[in-house]
């Protein structure tokens, strides 16, 4: 099966990248982290660093399902 990929920006020089998704139980993604009140209790979390040999800011793109 193939993952879904999706396109992120690197929050601090926003550099775009291409991310693969985690599984197919987790389609949605976010770069903060869900709160708590939000109803979302199984994020999985995947640390990425920017390409950007410049900046290479590490970051967290937090996949979870609605």
């Amino acid at each position: 099966m193939c993952m879904g990929k999706v396109v992120v920006r690197c929050p601090k020089c926003t550099k775009q990248q291409q991310v693969t998704r985690p599984d197919s139980s987790h389609p949605f993604w976010s770069l903060e982290r869900p709160k708590e009140d939000e109803g979302i209790a199984n994020a999985i979390i995947q640390d990425l660093e920017c390409k950007n040999t410049e900046c290479s800011k590490r970051f967290s793109v937090y996949w979870y399902d609605k």
